[in-house]
């Protein structure tokens, strides 16, 4: 075992000397054949190892149990030991998620956090060959798509710097436990591996040992094989749908994705949905997304415009006109405020700043976040205001008033950008769609004897 973990350090994972790896802990038998493992390895690797442990606080005493224990463990071994403990079911009930994936969420959030203050580039966790087989069911009944039946990567990036990798992958279990009676190792016996309530404790404990008694004895070994061959396969494809993702990709920025509807329309359902799924875990973070949800939002493309998907609590898909926008949700605040003609106001996100200037500072550009009026047309007070149906202006550059809502299609706004728009207002009068155009009855005109400069900013 530990000439083939080394193979792999060295050639699969390419870590050197002086690699700094955070070695996440729970107790049990796998994460302590890995640290033990990884300890043996790094006296002749010279790699330096901190210890960390996520206490989940889900079985009580013996949670806290579990953290001392790994604490000792660190301790025999003279390793940097670092804890910290969450509270998953107010999360998992906040978020609407899974114990489970609560409980991941929050550690691997905590892992890139230490990691960081640490200044570690690797994370490495103990998975195993069992786990793997595991994945794949839990994701098979799910009904994931080929992505979601790879089983367990051996390495996946959860930062800009920081890799998650796993040495053990091609172990089973029973194997591990070998190991560690004949190093005489101790280690804690998580009794929730047993709990029935738990999908993957199903399949653990029922699904496999009923196929290996009654189908197949090696089924590990056949899945664990079948999840190469498929990962090759993924591997195969993955190139051409990044390259498929690329072209389509109409704006691609923190928390949004906007792809072209033609762009998506033109492949078979298949990529269709390995597109989709891409985009949510490259993007989101949202791994082996259900077949459910990736065909509800392949639905949107023949949905009307404006419907929306809620993939969770926290991040949607909407059709928009000539687009599939996927985003992550977010509490969206109405104004309304009377501000000065002359001042610089800050609200939410945004910064607007009225000033009077002499006709010789007056320098017109493309930029539509700076504007001028005609000063004498502007009231001393004016309200910011969110926008709302029905609100009606009259675009500079045209004499006849219009709906709003029909400006912002005409200057081909998304539908989720809408939401967002501000108002400079003079009771019922808009004077400036902020960031986009001023009202044709308060523009600078030759008659101009005093003038306004306005700038909108997104800080």
């Amino acid at each position: 075992m530990l000439n083939q973990v080394e193979r792999e350090l060295r050639h699969k994972f390419c870590l050197n000397e002086s690699t700094k790896i955070l070695c996440a802990v729970s107790g049990g038998v796998d994460s302590i054949v890995m640290l033990d493992v990884l300890y043996e390895l790094s006296k002749k690797m010279s790699l330096k190892l901190f210890v960390c442990h996520y206490n989940h606080k889900l079985r009580g005493k013996e949670s806290d149990a579990d953290e001392k224990f790994v604490k000792n463990c660190a301790k025999q071994l003279k390793l940097p030991f670092y804890s910290t403990s969450g509270e998953v079911q107010e999360y998992a009930k906040a978020n609407k998620l899974s114990i489970e994936h609560s409980a991941r969420n929050l550690r691997y959030k905590y892992f890139e956090q230490i990691s960081n203050s640490l200044g570690c580039s690797h994370v490495c966790t103990a998975h195993n060959a069992d786990d793997s087989v595991e994945t794949f069911f839990l994701n098979l009944f799910r009904g994931t798509g080929l992505t979601g039946l790879k089983g367990i990567p051996p390495l996946r990036r959860i930062a800009k710097k920081i890799i998650v990798f796993r040495p053990l992958l091609s172990f089973p279990k029973e194997e591990l436990k070998e190991y560690a009676r004949a190093k005489n190792l101790s280690w804690r016996e998580d009794r929730t591996n047993d709990n029935p309530m738990f999908t993957r404790n199903k399949i653990r404990t029922g699904l496999i040992p009923y196929i290996e008694k009654n189908f197949q004895q090696n089924i590990l070994g056949t899945i664990n094989r079948a999840i190469s061959l498929i990962n090759s396969a993924d591997s195969y494809i993955a190139q051409s749908i990044s390259d498929l993702i690329k072209d389509a990709t109409i704006k691609a920025a923190k928390d949004r994705v906007e792809i072209r509807l033609n762009a998506l329309r033109t492949n078979s359902t298949f990529i269709q949905g390995e597109m989709v799924q891409k985009i949510l875990a490259d993007n989101f973070d949202l791994h082996s997304c259900t077949m459910n949800s990736i065909e509800r939002i392949l639905d949107l493309c023949d949905s009307q415009v404006g419907s929306i998907y809620d993939i969770s609590s926290n991040y949607s898909v909407l059709r928009d006109r000539n687009s599939i926008i996927f985003y992550k949700k977010s509490q969206l605040e109405e104004y309304d405020l009377i501000v000065g003609k002359i001042g610089t106001y800050t609200f939410g996100n945004y910064e607007l700043k009225l000033e009077k200037v002499r006709k010789s500072e007056i320098s017109f550009t493309p930029d539509a976040f700076v504007e001028y009026f005609d000063a004498d047309l502007i009231p001393n007070y004016m309200q910011i205001k969110s926008w709302q149906q029905g609100d009606r202006f009259t675009p500079l550059g045209s004499e006849n008033e219009m709906k709003l809502s029909d400006f912002l299609i005409n200057m081909k706004i998304p539908l989720i950008d809408k939401q967002s728009i501000i108002l400079l207002k003079s009771k019922d009068e808009i004077i400036w769609v902020c960031g986009l155009r001023i009202s044709n009855k308060f523009k600078v005109t030759e008659s101009s004897r005093n003038f306004l400069r306005a700038e909108f900013k997104i800080i």
